[in-house]
């Protein structure tokens, strides 16, 4: 809990919960005398700041009530890639920490190509976001993680060289892999061996 003053009075809060790599803002509240005074602006740069300290690299939320999208939305918040349960609110999210971009080229070595649904639905349509990954010199750690929100269910294919080693739903990507609504890998196993 965070907890917004003016002159020793508070005047807000905002409610996290902290999943690695991830932060979820359960409930944000603002006193409606101090709404105009940049105190929520104020409040959520001082709440990045310190999960930066932390390692953390992403927020998002649940817009409830609808009308709160907008100030969500001019403090840098944007759409979740897909709306994971349309029947919940809009769903926003804000990344700040240093991740792996998508690409538009896939590179010679290993990539990760990841789509937007389950495989049986995207069996013959292009991924939506392709990660060229580059490994720290000597290691299977990513020199800058892949950071998706994303659900389990969706398609993955690693490929390495030219060779897809798997292709499945994210889940079962590897063993030990496990999130929540974001998708985080900052390290692979080393691949079977390429024929």
């Amino acid at each position: 809990m965070v907890i917004a003053t003016i002159e020793n009075e508070a005047v807000g809060f905002f409610a996290l919960t902290k999943k690695y790599p991830a932060v979820t803002i359960d409930l944000a509240e603002i006193h409606p005398l101090f709404r105009k005074n940049n105190i929520a602006t104020r409040t959520l740069s001082a709440v990045i700041d310190d999960l930066k300290r932390q390692n953390f690299y992403t927020l998002d939320l649940m817009c409830a009530p609808a009308s709160s999208e907008n100030i969500w939305r001019k403090m840098g918040f944007t759409d979740m890639p897909k709306q994971m349960d349309p029947s919940e609110n809009k769903m926003l999210c804000l990344t700040f920490g240093l991740h792996l971009q998508p690409s538009i080229i896939l590179s010679e070595h290993e990539t990760l190509e990841i789509w937007d649904d389950e495989p049986h639905i995207t069996k013959d349509n292009p991924p939506k976001w392709v990660y060229n990954l580059s490994f720290k010199k000597g290691t299977r750690e990513l020199e800058e993680p892949v950071l998706l929100y994303a659900d389990y269910d969706w398609r993955v294919r690693w490929i390495v060289g030219n060779k897809a080693i798997k292709d499945c739903k994210l889940k079962y990507l590897y063993r030990d892999m496990e999130f929540g609504n974001c998708l985080f890998i900052d390290k692979l196993p080393a691949p079977p061996e390429v024929h």
